[in-house]
């Protein structure tokens, strides 16, 4: 009798590091839910995600990543493999940083570089390469289609528009809701906001 009651004593010992085991594994799940980062990834906030060309990540309210694209946040962030920005009005950022034009932000418009393409919740924007989404419409194609709720605009090398101006780069074709304004040349213009 003694041998059986040891056994049962046992068994339940057993059951109740399971169930621990359990509850523990369970836990990790849901917190990896809400935070992801692997070996080159080093990034997480609450309401936004920024992250670096090899990065994989997430944020709670949203995720966005596939094999060359890095970008995402509820309020507007996004990155390519060689861009790397955010903030909750649209500032953007390249890795090649320096004074001339081809850096630039505003808060109320799209604004891209030469590597570095991003978007407000009204607009889509992507790059070659990258695949991604505002509030209100979703592009994606093979080497850059995108529109916004007002407007549309696509050709072979040019990504970016929002829904109240537009901002061009080098090679980059543009259009406005109230107008169509195409430009193939360099020049002051290329970084002028047009507004509707």
């Amino acid at each position: 009798m003694n041998s059986e009651f040891m056994i049962m004593n046992d068994m339940k010992s057993r059951v109740s590091t399971l169930n621990s085991s359990r509850e523990s594994l369970e836990s990790r799940r849901r917190r990896r839910k809400t935070k992801v980062q692997t070996a080159q990834c080093r990034q997480h906030s609450a309401d936004s995600a920024v992250q670096t060309a090899q990065c994989r990540q997430h944020s709670a309210d949203s995720t966005v990543q596939t094999a060359q694209c890095r970008q995402h946040s509820a309020d507007s962030t996004v990155q390519t493999a060689q861009c790397r920005q955010h903030s909750a009005d649209s500032t953007v950022q390249t890795a090649q940083d320096d004074d001339d034009d081809t850096t630039q932000h505003s808060a109320d418009s799209t604004v891209q570089t030469a590597r570095c393409r991003q978007h407000g919740a009204d607009s889509t924007v992507q790059t070659a390469r990258c695949r991604q989404h505002g509030a209100d419409s979703t592009v994606q194609t093979a080497q850059c289609r995108q529109h916004s709720a007002d407007s549309t605009v696509q050709t072979a090398q040019c990504r970016q528009h929002s829904a109240d101006s537009t901002v061009q780069t080098a090679q980059c074709r543009q259009y406005s809701a109230d107008s169509t304004r195409l430009s193939t040349t360099h020049s002051a213009q290329l970084y002028t906001t047009v507004s509707s």
